[in-house]
């Protein structure tokens, strides 16, 4: 018993590995046109956030490819450290030195996003960002998963609709990624780096504590940070989950178009069907 409370207290409680000094990008003059990067969430297909592209405008967006979404080995063996490397190199290709880039990440991607914004060497990277249900604070039950963290390819199988999920199961090594993001961002000063900031949050998502997320934000002092509560008492597809809000298909056509505005609006964009 003393054993296995030991272990248990090694996996909670595990020390997290340094983020690597990110490298600022070397900027030339270039076109005033504004930029947007986009990530998705853990094992979602990339390509679903195509509609969110769209609306920000497809040919000024860029959709990123987190390591191990299209190739389930390099899921098994990717890193923090990897998925922070991509996120840099995607926006130095977008930034020069008359635009500026904007931010939209979904879960995990949101939670990337966030830490690239922080220890980005020049504060501020991003002029704006919109998060969807932003993976910072989970509900207490998924903190389980880390009694697991030691094996990095186990495969949990993944409950999401077949038609979002980038593969059939999700690697503890994907998991263990997004723990320590999490854990980073709980405890991160983010006031020096925050940006007006549009977030969306579902109240009954499955995932992502509502309750807990309001307070982190309050506690933070993110006082350029807005909330939009989503709360949906029925869900357009048989058997999807709360935490899924990326599309007409996955919010409804009401919550879509509602979305869609306020995220037009945010951006100041030109609005589009």
């Amino acid at each position: 018993m003393r054993l296995l409370l030991t272990l248990i207290f090694i996996c909670l409680t595990q020390p997290l590995l340094a983020f690597p000094v990110i490298e600022p990008c070397q900027l030339a003059p270039g076109a005033s046109t504004d930029r947007f990067l986009i990530i998705h969430g853990l094992n979602l297909r990339p390509e679903k956030m195509q509609d969110l592209a769209a609306v920000l405008g497809a040919s000024a967006s860029t959709i990123l490819t987190l390591k191990g979404h299209h190739h389930y080995p390099d899921f098994l063996t990717a890193t923090p450290q990897q998925w922070l490397q991509q996120i840099n190199r995607a926006y130095c290709q977008l930034k020069n030195l008359n635009n500026k880039v904007y931010f939209l990440g979904f879960s995990v991607g949101a939670a990337y996003g966030l830490l690239f914004q922080h220890f980005y060497p020049m504060k501020k990277p991003f002029a704006k960002m919109v998060l969807l249900a932003p993976a910072i604070v989970g509900r207490g039950y998924i903190s389980l998963l880390k009694l697991l963290s030691w094996w990095t390819t186990l495969g949990i199988p993944s409950r999401s609709l077949a038609a979002y999920r980038a593969h059939k199961s999700t690697p503890m090594n994907a998991y263990n990624n997004t723990f320590r993001a999490m854990d980073i961002l709980r405890t991160a000063h983010l006031t020096s780096s925050q940006v007006p900031t549009l977030v969306f949050l579902e109240t009954q998502d499955e995932l992502i504590d509502f309750t807990a997320s309001k307070a982190w934000i309050a506690a933070g002092q993110l006082d350029l940070w807005r909330v939009v509560p989503l709360e949906r008492k029925e869900l357009p597809l048989p058997g999807q989950f709360h935490h899924l809000m990326i599309d007409s298909k996955s919010l409804g056509q009401f919550h879509w178009h509602w979305m869609k505005s306020l995220i037009v609006e945010f951006l100041q964009l030109s609005p589009r069907n």
